[in-house]
C-alpha cells in the first residue's frame, strides 16, 4: 500500500503532530513501488518503532524551540549522527588521495557547522522558517518575515535553543540557532 507522501516544503505543523518521524523516501524505499514517484525532497511518514533509530537516511523529527524570552514553538529538525563531523576516509581520484573536508572545516571552523546538518525548522502562524541558509544565508526578507510572525526584537529570540523527546529518535539533537538581522 502505498503511504502518504510529502514534499519537504509542504510538510506542516499538523503532520509532525500526526507522526513526529518522517523519513526521505530515497533513503529508505529503494524497493518500493512509488520510489520513482520521489525525488530529494519527498518524504513519508515513519511507520515503524519509536524512537527512531535507523543509522541511515535523512530523517526529520518533531522538535522544540525555544526563545531566549522562553516562550516555545513547535518546529522540527534533521537529526545529527554523534559522528557527524569526523573525518571522511580519504578516496583516491586517479592517482591523486583526496581527504574530503568535515562539515566544520567547510565552514572555517564554526561550531555552527551542524545546523547545515540538523537544519531547524519553526512553525510561526500557518509558515515554517528556517535557520539554515547553506552559503547564501538567510535572505533578508525571509528574516523579515520571521521577525514580523513572532512580533518580538532579536534579543527576545537568540539564542533559540531546541531539542527534541529522546521517545522519538535515539541520534543526538540539541542546539543553539543565533542569527540577527
Amino acid at each position: 500500500m502505498r503511504p502518504e507522501l510529502r514534499s519537504f516544503n509542504s510538510l506542516r505543523l499538523h503532520d509532525f503532530v500526526n507522526h513526529p518521524v518522517w523519513i526521505r523516501v530515497r533513503s529508505f524505499d529503494y524497493h518500493a513501488s512509488w520510489y520513482d514517484d520521489a525525488d530529494d525532497e519527498t518524504f513519508r511518514f515513519w511507520d515503524g518503532v519509536l524512537p527512531f533509530a535507523e543509522p541511515r537516511g535523512v530523517v526529520l523529527i518533531s522538535a522544540r524551540l525555544k526563545f531566549k524570552d522562553g516562550s516555545v514553538y513547535p518546529g522540527f529538525l534533521s537529526p545529527a549522527k554523534k559522528d557527524w563531523d569526523a573525518p571522511i576516509s580519504p578516496r583516491r581520484v586517479g592517482d591523486r588521495l583526496i581527504q574530503p573536508a568535515t562539515p566544520t572545516d567547510r565552514h572555517g571552523g564554526s561550531r555552527l557547522a551542524i545546523l547545515g546538518i540538523q537544519q531547524p525548522r519553526i512553525f510561526l502562524k500557518d509558515r515554517s522558517f528556517s535557520f539554515w541558509g547553506g552559503m547564501i544565508g538567510i535572505p533578508e526578507e525571509a528574516r523579515k518575515a520571521f521577525y514580523a510572525a513572532t512580533g518580538k526584537e532579536s534579543e527576545d529570540i537568540f539564542p533559540i535553543h531546541f531539542d527534541f523527546r529522546s521517545t522519538t529518535c535515539r541520534r543526538s539533537c540539541v542546539g543553539a540557532i543565533g542569527w540577527i538581522l
